[in-house]
């Protein structure tokens, strides 16, 4: 009879106690997962925390304990903190890099692209991005997999759309789209304005529509003047970020998501919305087209051809090809839910990372 294997695992990550952006919580989901699965003895959290002296913590606590421990393995959920391999070719010790969007699809940077090139594996969130990768490092030797985001479970809701709209200050009446994204200049491609634009068309034959956009950065002001400039000041709505509980309400009070997005690694959001049972409206260029199970879950449209763009807004409004939310909500959680969350995580430790201590000996 023959012991499971199992292995010492560093894990290297963005501090996701402090932040619960995408990678925090994608850092967050799989170092739960990492502590339940039965190929790993020995797991140990190396957190990077923000500013400088933030840095050199992780630095000092990583050298520790690679030192102390000698882990078989580190896994790094970002790809800026892989630019420690020196440190892990000198003591030999093999690492795999989780890759997620915009930080690695224009590899200019030298560290990256060598940190990516001497990586045992490198594990994509999406199959743009993956390919992406690829492009650029064609004489990589690294192995490449698929490892998508994941979702927990959400809770049960506290109020009904109608109470979720008014303790959100919005009518109880509208028909609701809902984006949640950073405002952020350098993130144009989320589809804001693509959106924007063409709700002069969606008001002709629904004067009741209004669109919700959960978020803030320094592209808020320029999306506010955009809509000034319509005169659609009674149609958008601009919440700011909200907490957790209030952003909750927000996706409980829309009718459907939508964020016709060109840039997407991913996109947590679309299963944020699906497992809520929210229809949803993704781009189709980018990673976006991976959580709708290339449109089995959701709606699909070019951003950049406004004419289809309208006509998916349109019928997703008004026919409404999803009108289960309960499949909704059970076919995000079967795809990419806590339970696929760790049986992904334990294949990757047991058959990819370590294929060779897991091969029969008469192999």
């Amino acid at each position: 009879m023959t012991s499971t294997p199992s292995y010492k695992i560093q894990f290297w990550a963005p501090n996701f106690s402090l932040q619960d952006g995408g990678i925090q919580q994608f850092s967050r989901l799989l170092h739960q997962a990492l502590k339940k699965s039965p190929f790993v003895s020995s797991l140990y959290l190396v957190p990077l925390r923000p500013g400088f002296f933030g840095k050199i913590l992780f630095l000092l606590h990583a050298l520790l304990f690679l030192l102390a421990q000698r882990p078989d393995f580190i896994l790094i959920t970002h790809l800026h903190l892989a630019r420690l391999y020196p440190l892990l070719r000198f003591l030999k010790i093999p690492y795999a890099v989780f890759c997620h969007g915009i930080e690695c699809w224009n590899l200019s940077s030298t560290r990256d692209r060598h940190a990516l090139t001497h990586a045992a594996h490198i594990l994509a969130v999406s199959r743009y991005t993956l390919a992406r990768i690829r492009s650029q490092l064609p004489a990589c030797n690294a192995q490449f997999s698929l490892f998508p985001d994941h979702i927990e479970a959400p809770p049960a809701p506290l109020s009904s759309k109608n109470d979720a709209r008014i303790k959100l200050q919005l009518p109880p009446e509208a028909t609701i789209l809902l984006t949640v994204a950073r405002l952020s200049s350098s993130e144009r491609y989320k589809g804001h304005r693509e959106v924007i634009q063409l709700l002069p068309q969606l008001i002709k034959t629904n004067p009741n529509i209004l669109y919700h956009i959960v978020g803030d950065g320094d592209d808020r002001l320029p999306l506010a003047q955009e809509v000034s400039r319509l005169q659609l000041e009674n149609a958008v709505h601009f919440s700011g970020r909200l907490s957790p509980q209030a952003l909750e309400l927000a996706y409980t009070a829309c009718d459907a998501f939508v964020m016709p997005s060109t840039g997407e690694g991913f996109g947590i959001v679309y299963l944020e919305a699906l497992v809520r049972g929210r229809p949803v409206l993704a781009g189709n260029v980018d990673g976006s087209v991976d959580p709708l199970l290339d449109g089995k879950l959701g709606l699909l449209a070019d951003p950049r051809n406004p004419e289809e763009l309208l006509e998916k807004l349109k019928c997703l409004l008004y026919e409404n090809p999803f009108p289960d939310p309960g499949y909704l909500k059970q076919q995000a959680l079967a795809h990419f839910g806590p339970e696929k969350l760790q049986l992904r995580t334990d294949i990757l430790i047991h058959s990819y990372l370590f294929p060779q201590a897991n091969k029969p000996e008469n192999s």
